[in-house]
């Protein structure tokens, strides 16, 4: 019978098994009870026993130490097979070897390059122009201003002294005196004598204080800096900024100096140079972007109180017309584009007026400066045509000048105005079609590298041919806004 001694045992473990007990003695297992008799006598021999099955091969124990050789015995029979002996137990598993030490750690590798940088991605499209909300109701008239009070009257001059009392005249003669009878006719009235002169007159009192301006007197208009808010329709005043007589017609301030537009209902944008910006003909709302800015450097040259400095620093100082962008498309109708311009940046560059999607789609109005020096004005595409001029003599540097480019849609007939003149045209121009997605004054999207600083006043955009090739004198007051 096998014996299934246990594993891993202490030196003194005993075990018990089929009324046999053994101890563990270090190395291996020993008998301790029932202890072993001595040898009886041979018995007979059994009947051969089924041979027993293999037992599975223990593992080999430690060899013992050799004992003395004791006498040859004589030779007994031979005894029956033993049981095959337990498997011994399994040795103690050695204890594990301490962990090294940890090795110093490695010096830190050199920083490799930086990558190159992406390419840019393509701008994204517009969104969607929204719709134009409701207009608001209108506000109720305001009340009638009381009326001033009527000035007191200047107190009135002292009495001038009575004159002396002129001279008797003489009496005249009486008639003689005749016998006492019937009285006669009575003489005649002698004649008045001569006035007495008119005494001096009084010194004149003095002069009263000036009374409050009546109602229907003379008018003295208010003055002020800027539009009044909250007018009344017909409510005028004097702005001190503009040297102008303003008027509010209802909706907005209008200079009274100024005649209408017979073509103001094709207008869509007007842009004069204040202190804020806004569209005199409400269609976009407008931004200044980066260190773009209202300026009072140089003089506006037709009046307005500000102008317009772009790309002062770089091509992110520009403004952003945005709204009613399709205003901008220049295939489809008959337009006027006009301002006053004035370069005053000193390097060498292009200067970058407007672009409505920039020059690699619908175009730019550009030009270029060699230092002081205008060399060049016109318009590009991607269509491959446009216009140009380069005669330096007709383009000033760091002067006013009036620039106008007009499209006659239905004649393919292109032209530039500088000063009023019609310098350059191109009788079959094609423009790209479609609406732009953007429209910037001072900023070529394609080429940020156009940055050259510059002025810009007095900017109107028509859905009309203005000049129609024809000569004109450039303003020099502000445009009608009616």
């Amino acid at each position: 019978m096998a014996f299934n001694f246990p594993a891993s045992p202490s030196n003194g473990d005993t075990y018990t098994a089929n009324g046999f007990t053994y101890e563990w003695d270090g190395s291996k297992w020993i008998r301790k009870s029932p202890s072993t008799g001595a040898q009886g006598g041979a018995g007979p021999t059994g009947a051969q026993g089924a041979a027993g099955a293999q037992g599975a091969a223990g593992a080999q124990g430690a060899q013992g130490s050799t004992g003395s050789t004791g006498p040859a015995g004589s030779t007994g029979p031979t005894g029956n097979t033993g049981a095959q002996g337990a498997t011994a137990a399994q040795g103690a598993q050695g204890a594990a070897g301490a962990q090294g030490a940890t090795g110093s750690t490695g010096a830190q590798g050199a920083t490799g390059p930086t990558g190159a940088q992406g390419a840019q991605g393509a701008t994204g499209s517009g969104g969607s122009t929204g719709a134009q909300g409701a207009t608001g109701s209108t506000g109720p008239t305001g009340n009638t201003g009381a009326q001033g009070a009527t000035g007191s009257g200047g107190s009135t001059g002292a009495q001038g002294a009575t004159g002396s009392t002129g001279a008797q005249g003489a009496t005249g003669s009486g008639g003689s005196t005749g016998p006492t009878g019937p009285t006669g006719p009575t003489g005649p009235t002698g004649p008045t004598g001569s006035q007495g002169a008119t005494g001096s007159g009084g010194s004149t009192g003095p002069t009263g204080p000036t009374g409050a301006q009546g109602a229907g007197g003379p008018s003295v208009l208010p003055t002020a800096s800027s539009n009044p808010s909250s007018p009344s329709t017909g409510q005028l005043y004097f702005n001190t900024s503009d040297k102008r007589i303003k008027v509010y017609n209802g909706t907005s301030w209008k200079n009274t100096d100024v005649g209408t537009d017979p073509y103001w209902s094709d207008v869509k944008l007007l842009i004069e140079g204040s202190s804020s910006l806004t569209d005199a003909a409400g269609r976009h709302t407008l931004s200044l972007n980066g260190n773009a800015q209202t300026s009072t450097n140089h003089s506006s040259p037709v009046g307005n109180s500000h102008t317009i400095r772009l790309c002062s620093g770089s091509s992110g100082d520009y403004l952003n017309c945005q709204s009613n962008l399709s205003d901008f498309r220049l295939d489809n109708t008959d337009w006027t584009f006009e301002y006053w311009l004035r370069v005053v940046d000193t390097a060498t560059g292009y200067y970058h007026v407007f672009t409505a999607d920039g020059q690699s789609n619908r175009g730019t109005f550009k030009g270029y400066s060699n230092g002081s020096n205008i060399s060049s004005m016109y318009f590009y595409s991607s269509q491959g045509n446009g216009l140009s001029h380069g005669t330096s003599g007709n383009m000033p540097f760091n002067t006013w000048m009036h620039v106008a480019w007009e499209f006659d849609d239905s004649a393919n007939d292109f032209r530039l105005y500088i000063g009023g003149v019609l310098r350059e045209t191109n009788t079959n121009m094609t423009f790209q079609g479609g609406n732009p997605s953007y429209a910037y004054f001072g900023r070529n999207a394609d080429h940020t590298n156009e940055s050259q600083e510059f002025y810009i006043d007095h900017i109107r955009w028509t859905h009309v041919c203005r000049y129609n090739g024809n000569n004109f004198t450039p303003p020099t007051q502000q445009y009608p806004t009616s």
